[in-house]
């Protein structure tokens, strides 16, 4: 069908292709402006819904000279479209942006998911193989403060030590397990069961919307989702199919 010039079979191969991995480099190559002819893709509600949060976040963090076709939307695509992306780009310049992902229910499902894999410590550990325990890393606290004077000070005995622990002013240690790699997969794993769960509330904006993938558009969720979990949810029944499921 993309030998004989058919937008929609464009549009479905890239929903897939961008899931299945790389998707700003799928991104940068499908919607690469050409001539009138991807405007029909451009007015359609797809655009809007899903492909624009990729082409904003793909500008933003593309290197400086890889293929960035925005500006070229900007600058070739029907004027609602231009008025449309400066619209995104202007709410996602503003502090506190977050995109919406589809109607509210999916959309909060969505972003209470991908707020407790941020705000884990286990998250942000490395993926590189650890000491399988994680490493034991010291932390050092300050005492409690001035020493107690209600007793009388001994000479032998500045630091107050036979007055209790309450009265000491030397460091104290403890020992903290740093999250692993072993922890990091256990929670996406269960990241990745919540997610799978809010994808049921997820509905189509078109005929030709196969699948959420404005959800790799955060960064947090587009680590969670590796090509296997990508190919996961193209599998998963949609719209009325899903409502039934």
């Amino acid at each position: 069908a993309h030998d004989f010039g058919r937008l929609r079979a464009d549009t479905l191969s890239l929903q897939m292709k961008m899931l299945l991995g790389d998707w700003q480099q799928h991104i940068a190559d499908g919607m690469w402006y050409h001539d009138q002819r991807q405007d029909e893709v451009l007015l359609d509600p797809l655009f809007a819904a899903e492909l624009l949060p990729l082409l904003v976040r793909h500008d933003r963090c593309a290197p400086r000279l890889a293929l960035r076709p925005l500006p070229r939307i900007k600058q070739r695509a029907p004027e609602a479209v231009a008025a449309l992306v400066a619209d995104y780009e202007a709410r996602a310049a503003e502090p506190g942006f977050r995109p919406v992902f589809g109607a509210p229910d999916f959309d909060a499902a969505v972003h209470a998911v991908a707020d407790r894999l941020a705000a884990d410590p286990a998250f942000r550990a490395s993926a590189e193989p650890r000491h399988p325990d994680g490493p034991l890393v010291a932390v050092i606290s300050r005492g409690a403060g001035p020493q107690d004077p209600s007793g009388p000070v001994d000479p032998s005995d500045p630091a107050g030590t036979s007055r209790g622990r309450s009265s000491r002013s030397l460091p104290e240690r403890a020992l903290v397990r740093q999250p692993s790699a072993a922890d990091r997969e256990a929670l996406c794993a269960r990241a990745w069961t919540e997610l799978k769960a809010a994808l049921r509330l997820w509905r189509p904006v078109s005929e030709d919307h196969i699948a959420p993938v404005s959800l790799l558009a955060d960064p947090v969720l587009a680590e969670l989702i590796t090509p296997e979990r990508g190919r996961e949810i193209l599998a998963m029944p949609r719209g009325a199919a899903a409502a039934g499921a």
